[in-house]
């Protein structure tokens, strides 16, 4: 079954990009066909590999900002920041790498905090859309995968230890490996797609002013921003206080942005149907399919094949790039910290026995390559910054885009991988 899952993947891709069908309804169908009649399962227990929680949290924050986009709330806001920067295009991108980074290293989610407002002020000074879409998810993992505070690197680093390596140094070794990986790939796409040439806005005229339905857009907004970003603070800050506990539980993103949804109902900033087109109906059915016969395909035991695969038939230098392109396929599909890497992370204590390769390479590798397509469109990062896309037009070519550069992104790192680049850092601190 494993064979028919990854045929079924690859035709689900190629028959939506073919017919310009939803990729998603090919991947749900070829899920319910394959995991009922092929692996033995009730429908239901198919029907339960679909994402809910990524594809609520899509839904919620793409209503939320729905509001702000009808009433030209962001509108507003994003040529009062061009103001700001003096008008200069080549500043927009590297300023919001920065945001990124920040509250990244905060313990905030920074994707959909502010990618609608970077692609709003992007579009605007007609950057890429493809640049813009990388920009944002690879800066706040420049900063959520720090071990301190970041999400990411929280999660990375106990995944580590209970792989059997409580060394602080590999843990830093590992972020700084997927750090500079984030900052070349920045780097690369800035220059490639010539983002120093956008077009800068004639600043000349005064910044538009906000009406009274938009600061009370703006005033929720950054109210429910503020608040579940400072409960998401003082709860990492002190891990052990009860209160900041149930404060980052009570105010998650989700609650919090659906309160604000709410409050902007009551006060009736804007069109409420309006504001619903917002959510990206095919991009939810295009993970949600997907995602489905991903799953399907890790049940027929797509992991445990590749993994022992891998170590028992492949020649030592090219095992970290076998893992790198591994950890970016199931990745392009899946989240890379709360699915790959749990799938993954436990092969390399193993691995390092069997090669003597040092386990910062190998745990670098995996968790590079997992951060490498989370770009793809089937990802959750690469989902938002794609629903975030204020010309609907442009979502199907961007889609496709996304998916390329993800591809691309992973094989380049992949080789780079096997060529040494990430054990570069073990050695120049020495660590194993």
């Amino acid at each position: 079954m494993l064979k028919l899952s990854l045929i079924a993947i690859i035709a689900a891709i190629v028959l939506g990009y073919v017919l310009k069908i939803n990729i998603g309804i090919f991947g749900a169908t070829f899920a319910l066909l394959i995991g009922t009649m092929g692996l033995g399962l009730k429908i239901n227990d198919v029907i339960n590999f679909w994402p809910m929680k990524i594809l609520f949290y899509m839904m919620v924050i793409t209503l939320f900002y729905g509001f702000a986009v009808s009433n030209g709330t962001m509108d507003v806001l994003g040529k009062k920041l061009i103001h700001t920067i003096k008008g200069r295009s080549a500043l927009v991108l590297p300023v919001s790498l920065i945001a990124c980074v920040i509250l990244g290293w905060g313990g905030a989610q920074a994707i959909p905090l502010l990618g609608p407002l970077v692609f709003a002020i992007a579009y605007s000074c007609d950057l890429s859309p493809l640049a813009t879409a990388i920009t944002v998810p690879i800066a706040y993992n420049m900063g959520a995968d720090n071990p301190l505070t970041g999400q990411g690197g929280i999660i990375a680093k106990g995944l580590i230890a209970d792989a059997g390596f409580e060394n602080a140094g590999l843990v830093w070794g590992v972020y700084m490996n997927a750090f500079l990986k984030q900052l070349l790939l920045f780097l690369a796409i800035y220059f490639i797609f010539k983002c120093f040439k956008g077009k800068d806005i004639d600043v000349s005229t005064e910044a538009p002013q906000f009406d009274q339905k938009q600061k009370t857009t703006l005033v929720i907004i950054i109210t429910c921003v503020c608040i579940t970003v400072l409960a998401q603070v003082l709860k990492t800050l002190a891990p052990s206080v009860r209160l900041f506990k149930t404060l980052n539980k009570i105010f998650q993103p989700q609650i919090t942005f659906l309160m604000g949804i709410i409050a902007m109902m009551l006060a009736k900033v804007g069109d409420y149907k309006k504001a619903l087109r917002n959510i990206p109906q095919n991009t939810i059915l295009l993970i949600g399919g997907m995602s489905m016969i991903m799953e399907v395909a890790t049940k027929a035991g797509l992991v445990s094949t590749v993994g022992g695969y891998v170590s028992e038939n492949l020649p030592p230098f090219l095992i970290p790039a076998a893992l790198c392109l591994f950890a970016g396929f199931l990745s392009a599909f899946s989240s890379g910290t709360s699915v790959v890497c749990p799938l993954l992370f436990p092969l390399v204590p193993a691995l390092c026995a069997g090669t003597g390769l040092n386990p910062v390479a190998l745990f670098s590798c995996i968790y590079v390559g997992a951060m490498s397509t989370a770009i793809s469109p089937f990802s959750s990062a690469g989902a938002q910054m794609l629903s975030f896309c204020p010309d609907e037009n442009a979502q199907s070519k961007l889609s496709f885009q996304l998916l390329i550069s993800a591809v691309v992104v992973c094989i380049v790192c992949s080789v780079l991988s096997s060529l040494g680049l990430f054990n570069i850092i073990a050695s120049m601190f020495n660590i194993y």
